[in-house]
C-alpha cells in the first residue's frame, strides 16, 4: 500500500502569476586613438559621438531565433524507467527529467495556461483520478474525488474546470467538473463513444472525438455541450484533436490516405493540409506556443518516439532517442 499522504495534497489554489523582466546591455563605441588622427578630425568625431551613442542605445535588438517553438517545454509519457511516468524536456529533446515517482502508471499530460502546472491521469492503488503537479515536480494534488475510466483530461484556460471522458453505463461520454467542488456535469449523452476533449484557447469550445459515424471523427461543441458539429467526414478515422494557440486551426491524426499521418485544418473543418507522409503511425499532435511546430508520436524508426514538424510540413526533427516508448507529448505555453 502506497502512502498517498506523502505524495499528494488537496488542491488549494493555482499560482497564475509569472513575472519576467530583462534589461538590454548597451555597448558604447571606443574613441581611444582618435586624437592621433588630427585635431580637426577628432573634433568632428567628438561632435558626432553623442548622436552615435544615442542611436546605439535606442536601437531595437534583433531577436535570436530559438529552436523548435521558442521558450517552452514538452511534457510526455515514457516507460523508459519501467512503468509509465510523466517527463519534461526542452523543446530540442535535451534535459529530460521525471516528475512522477510512485509505482503507478501515468498518462495523458496537459498544461495549465500559465505553464506552471501539468495535469495528468493516474491510477494509484485504487481507482483512476485526475492529478496535477508543478512543472518542477512538487505540490502534487488530486483534483477528482470520483473514480473514472477515460482516455484524457484537460484543464480549462482559466484553470477553473476540467473536461474529461469517462466510460460509464457502458458508454463513453464527455464530462466537465469544477476544480473547486468536483461535481461532474455530463456534456454528451448518446450511444456513440465520445472521448479526448481539448479546450479551445479562449475556453468556449471543446474539440473531441466521436464514433457517431461508425468510425472516429473530430467534433466541436460549446463548453456546455450544445451545438455539437462534426468537422471531419471522409470515411476514415480522425483522432487526437489539438487547437492551435490562436484557436484558428486544429491539428489531428487521420488514416484518410491509408496510414495515420498528421493533418491540420481550419477550426471549421476546411482547408485540410497533410503535414506528414510515412507508412508508420503518426499521431498525438501538439502545437508549439509560436504555432510554428507540431510535436507528435511516430514509430517510423521502429520505436515510439517524439518528433516535431514545422506547420508547413517542411522540416522534421526527432526529439527523443530512447529504447523505451515515448508517448503523449504536450507542448507548454511560452514560459
Amino acid at each position: 500500500m502506497v502512502d498517498q499522504s506523502k505524495e499528494v495534497r488537496p488542491l488549494t489554489a493555482l499560482d497564475l502569476s509569472v513575472m519576467r523582466g530583462s534589461m538590454p546591455w548597451v555597448r558604447f563605441p571606443r574613441a581611444s586613438g582618435i586624437l592621433r588622427m588630427g585635431v580637426g578630425f577628432a573634433c568632428a568625431i567628438l561632435l558626432l559621438l553623442p548622436a552615435l551613442v544615442a542611436c546605439q542605445a535606442t536601437r531595437t535588438p534583433i531577436p535570436t531565433p530559438t529552436a523548435y517553438g521558442g521558450e517552452s517545454q514538452i511534457a510526455f509519457v515514457s516507460d523508459r524507467d519501467g512503468s509509465l511516468h510523466i517527463y519534461v524536456m526542452n523543446t530540442d529533446g535535451s534535459q529530460v527529467r521525471r516528475l512522477t515517482d510512485l509505482a503507478a502508471d501515468y498518462w495523458a499530460p496537459s498544461w495549465s495556461s500559465d505553464g506552471q502546472h501539468i495535469l495528468f491521469l493516474s491510477q494509484f492503488p485504487g481507482p483512476f483520478h485526475v492529478y496535477m503537479v508543478r512543472v518542477d515536480g512538487t505540490d502534487k494534488a488530486r483534483l477528482t474525488d470520483r473514480w473514472f475510466d477515460g482516455n484524457g483530461a484537460a484543464l480549462s484556460p482559466d484553470g477553473e474546470k476540467i473536461a474529461f471522458d469517462d466510460l460509464g453505463d457502458s458508454q463513453q461520454d464527455i464530462y466537465i467538473i469544477e476544480v473547486d467542488d468536483g461535481e461532474p456535469e455530463r456534456l454528451t449523452d448518446d450511444p456513440p463513444n465520445d472521448c479526448c476533449p481539448a479546450w479551445s484557447p479562449e475556453g468556449h469550445l471543446l474539440a473531441f472525438v466521436s464514433d457517431t459515424a461508425g468510425y472516429d471523427t473530430v467534433h466541436v461543441m460549446n463548453e456546455d455541450g450544445s451545438e455539437s458539429r462534426r468537422l471531419t467526414d471522409t470515411g476514415a478515422n480522425s483522432r487526437s484533436p489539438a487547437w492551435s494557440p490562436d484557436g484558428s486551426r486544429i491539428a489531428y491524426a487521420s488514416d484518410r490516405d491509408g496510414d495515420f499521418d498528421i493533418y491540420v485544418m481550419d477550426a471549421d473543418g476546411t482547408h485540410v493540409t497533410r503535414l506528414t507522409d510515412n507508412p508508420a503511425r503518426d499521431h498525438l499532435p501538439t502545437w508549439s506556443p509560436d504555432a510554428g511546430w507540431i510535436a507528435f508520436v511516430s514509430e517510423r524508426d521502429g520505436n515510439a518516439e517524439i518528433y516535431a514538424v514545422q506547420t508547413d510540413g517542411t522540416e522534421l526533427v526527432r526529439l527523443t532517442h530512447d529504447p523505451g516508448k515515448d508517448l503523449w507529448p504536450a507542448w507548454s505555453p511560452s514560459l
